[in-house]
């Protein structure tokens, strides 16, 4: 139940704190648009660590 409730704290704290007139950002008004974005953002940066991590291995 914390688990949950500090998950949803952090996404209603990402939500309010999108860049709103950054030209690079995407920025979503719509909580189903935002949600969409942001697990797309986190899979990229799931994905940049995991690439990141296995190239330190191959050294």
């Amino acid at each position: 139940m914390v688990f949950k409730l500090k998950q949803l704290s952090l996404l209603v704290w990402h939500y309010l704190n999108q860049p709103l007139f950054d030209s690079s950002a995407r920025t979503a008004f719509g909580i189903s648009r935002f949600l969409y974005i942001y697990r797309l953002q986190t899979l990229e940066r799931c994905w940049q660590k995991d690439c990141a991590q296995q190239g330190q291995h191959h050294h």
